[in-house]
C-alpha cells in the first residue's frame, strides 16, 4: 500500500514524524466533507469573530479591577487598549469546533495568540489532495494567507526619523521569532516567513531569529547575536519593526534576562511607545483566555442590546455552549446526568481539563510529563456546558482508531480561511492528537458532513 504522506516534503512539514510516538502525526486516510459544511464552518468562524472582537472592545473598557478577576496577568493590563495597525483584536487566529451528532457546530475556543497548524493547513492538505485525487478544501487559501502578510508587512511599515537615536526605526526587518528546539513553533514560523517572502512586495526584508537571541534596550528589540557588530547611529535591520512570535504572551510577559531585568516588560514597553508592531498585538490575550467565553455568555444572558446585535445573539445561541465563571457555575440548576467541563483559564493542549457529571469525573487529561506542556498557571476556571461529537473512526499506522473530530478554521483578520482537523482517541484532544486533511468528497466518497 502507498503512503501519502511520502510525499510530505520534509523541509517544509518537518514534524510528520514525532520522537517518542510510534504513530506518524498525519494519519494514513482523509475525511471526505461537502462544500455546504465547509461554508457554514467559515460562516460560523466569521460571525464569532465579529462577536469576540465586539467582547473584546468592551472588555477594554473594564477597570483594571475586572481585568484582574478575570485573570489577565496584572503586568499585561496596561498594554491592552494601544491601537494598532489593522485595528483588530488579533490578526491570525484559529477557531476550535466540535460537531454534535444533530450536526450542530459548537465552539471550543479561539487561539487568538500563537495558533499553529498553519504547515497542515495551507501546504499539507494540498498534498493529500493531489495523492488522493479529491479537491482541496482549502484551495486558494494560500494565495490569500499571502495577500494578508503582505498586508501585515505594508500597514506596520513606518519609516520615521527618531532623532535621538539617529534610526529610521520603520525601516527595521520584519521578525519571526520562536524557539527553534520546538520542531512545530520553527516549521510554522518558518512556513509564515516564506509565506511572507513569496508575497512579492517585501517592504524592507525579513529574517529569522530565536526567541533565545533577542534583546530589548532603549531603542527597540533587536539581535542580540548581532548586536557587537553596530552602529547604534545607522539605521540598521538588526532592528525589528515587526514582530511575528510564537511564544504565548501570558508566559513572556513574566519571562526575566540573565540580568533579572523583567524581559517581558521591556518588551511591551517597547511596543507602547511605538517602536515595533507586533503579531499578535497584546490584546489578543483577552480572547485567548478561556473564562472570556464566560464574560460573552454572561452579557449575552442579559439580553442588552447595547452589547449584541440581534444577529450577534443569534451567533451566540447557535454556536457557544453555556459558560460560567466559577461563582456562576455554583448557582446553576444541574441534573445530576448533565455534563460539564471544566477549563483552566490558561490551559493549553488540553491541560488541567475534566469532563464530569453530577456523578464525578468522567473524563481527565494525562500527561506522562506535565513539565512538558508550556503554560501559565490558572488560579480560575471556565464552567462550561459539554456537548457530545460525533464519534468517527480513523486509519493510522497502529490499526483503525475509534475517537473524535476537532475542526478547525482559521482567520486572517476578520475573514475565514483555511480548515484543519484532528482527530484523537480521548474526549479531551491534546498533543497525541493526529491531524486529518480534509477534502471534498463526490458521489463514491463515504461524505461525513
Amino acid at each position: 500500500m502507498s503512503d501519502w504522506r511520502d510525499n510530505l516534503n520534509r523541509t517544509i512539514f518537518p514534524y510528520v514524524e514525532y520522537e517518542g510516538y510510534d504513530d506518524k502525526y498525519p494519519t494514513l486516510e482523509p475525511i471526505y466533507l461537502s462544500e455546504e459544511f465547509c461554508d457554514k464552518l467559515r460562516d460560523a468562524s466569521e460571525k464569532l469573530y465579529s462577536v469576540m472582537s465586539s467582547t473584546t472592545h468592551i472588555f477594554q473598557k473594564c477597570p483594571y479591577d475586572w481585568m484582574a478577576k478575570m485573570e489577565i496577568p496584572e503586568k499585561l493590563i496596561p498594554y491592552m487598549d494601544i491601537p494598532n495597525d489593522l485595528g483588530l483584536p488579533t490578526w491570525l487566529s484559529r477557531f476550535d469546533f466540535i460537531v454534535t451528532p444533530l450536526g450542530d457546530i459548537k465552539l471550543i475556543e479561539l487561539n487568538a495568540d500563537t495558533p499553529c497548524a498553519w504547515v497542515e493547513a495551507y501546504y499539507g492538505n494540498d498534498v493529500a489532495a493531489e495523492a488522493f485525487g479529491r479537491d482541496d478544501v482549502n484551495y486558494g487559501e494560500l494565495s490569500h494567507l499571502q495577500k494578508f502578510l503582505n498586508e501585515i508587512d505594508a500597514k506596520t511599515y513606518h519609516p520615521a526619523f527618531n532623532p535621538s537615536t539617529g534610526l529610521f526605526m520603520g525601516e527595521g526587518a520584519f521578525g519571526f521569532s520562536c524557539f527553534e528546539d520546538y520542531t512545530e513553533d520553527y516549521g510554522n514560523t518558518l512556513f509564515l516567513m516564506d509565506c511572507l517572502k513569496r508575497s512579492g512586495s517585501l517592504k524592507t526584508t525579513s529574517k529569522f531569529q530565536s526567541f533565545y537571541d533577542i534583546g530589548v534596550d532603549n531603542i527597540g528589540i533587536k539581535s542580540i547575536k548581532e548586536s557587537g557588530d553596530l552602529d547604534p547611529k545607522r539605521n540598521d535591520y538588526n532592528y525589528y519593526r515587526t514582530l511575528y512570535r510564537l511564544h504565548p504572551l501570558e508566559i513572556l510577559i513574566d519571562e526575566v534576562d540573565q540580568n533579572n531585568e523583567e524581559l517581558g516588560c521591556q518588551f511591551l514597553d517597547r511596543y507602547k511607545e511605538g517602536s515595533f508592531s507586533m503579531v499578535n498585538p497584546p490584546e489578543c490575550i483577552i480572547m485567548q483566555s478561556k473564562t472570556f467565553q464566560a464574560m460573552l455568555w454572561q452579557l449575552y444572558m442579559s439580553k442588552n442590546s447595547n452589547f449584541y446585535t440581534p444577529d450577534q445573539m443569534n451567533t451566540i445561541r447557535d454556536h457557544v455552549l453555556e459558560s460560567y465563571f466559577e461563582r456562576d457555575f455554583k448557582l446553576v440548576e444541574k441534573n445530576k446526568e448533565d455534563k460539564w467541563i471544566k477549563k483552566p483559564t490558561w490551559g493549553r493542549e488540553g491541560f488541567g481539563i475534566q469532563v464530569f457529571d453530577g456523578y464525578g469525573i468522567i473524563g481527565e487529561k494525562q500527561f506522562d510529563d506535565e513539565a512538558e506542556i508550556v503554560r501559565r498557571e490558572s488560579n480560575s476556571y471556565l464552567y462550561q456546558q459539554f456537548a457530545d461529537s460525533v464519534p468517527v473512526s480513523m486509519l493510522v499506522d497502529s490499526g483503525r482508531v475509534n475517537g473524535y473530530l476537532t475542526f478547525s478554521v482559521f482567520m486572517l483578520g476578520n475573514k475565514a480561511s483555511s480548515i484543519y482537523c484532528r482527530f484523537s482517541e480521548d474526549i479531551i484532544a491534546g498533543t497525541e492528537a493526529y491531524w486529518v486533511p480534509t477534502l471534498y468528497g463526490n458521489k463514491n466518497d463515504n461524505i461525513l458532513f
